[in-house]
């Protein structure tokens, strides 16, 4: 079982994987030295250790940081929308509002499109992803770009985002964004996100 989880690695190999498996290492020790009728003494410094180790170091920072820089949290903005009662970092809170305000400004009863890799403009603003997609590479089409698998679809939408801060999928490439700034002829930067808008 062990051994198994250890190859843990979806969808990219990350340090955040020895969570996955550091608990299972000290299943195996613990298996390994049982006898009948007791446990090794050897192992509760060992259990002790990883114990406030998980608790006192890996409960304190971002996940994405974890095992390059400690990176303590900062999420205390509270984003105070209907759908979202969440706390963010106060720069996320101000890019997220922005794009939210943005979006609702321009779409009217139009459609939205937001990519890639960015599902929680679609959250923000309470709109449906006609597309079916979280992150965009999960279509199984890495070779060709996402906004050209979408043309018949983003064509009718009134607003388009465009995430520029990727972390899974390719960048659109500059004739896709050529053609895209030229059909949505307004827009805006925000942070990693560009607000595209007919009129």
């Amino acid at each position: 079982l062990l051994a198994w989880m250890s190859l843990n690695q979806f969808p990219f190999a990350a340090p955040i994987y020895f969570c996955y498996v550091a608990p299972l290492a000290l299943l195996a020790a613990t298996i390994a030295s049982w006898r009948p009728g007791r446990l090794s003494p050897a192992l509760a410094p060992w259990s002790g250790g990883l114990a406030l180790f998980a608790v006192l170091s890996l409960n304190t920072g971002y996940l994405d940081a974890l095992g390059r820089f400690h990176r303590p949290y900062s999420l205390w903005t509270p984003l105070a929308l209907p759908s979202a009662h969440l706390e963010v970092s106060p720069p996320a809170a101000t890019t997220f509002l922005s794009v939210k305000n943005l979006v609702e400004d321009h779409i009217g009863t139009g459609r939205l499109v937001a990519i890639p890799d960015c599902p929680e403009v679609y959250f923000l603003v309470g709109r449906y992803n006609r597309s079916g997609r979280i992150y965009d590479f999960f279509d199984g089409s890495a070779d060709r770009p996402m906004a050209a698998l979408d043309e018949e679809r983003w064509r009718e939408a009134s607003v388009f985002v465009i995430n520029h801060a990727l972390g899974f999928s390719p960048s659109l490439s500059e004739e896709l964004l050529k053609t895209i700034r030229n059909e949505f002829q307004h827009g805006a930067r925000v942070g990693q996100f560009e607000v595209r808008w007919r009129s």
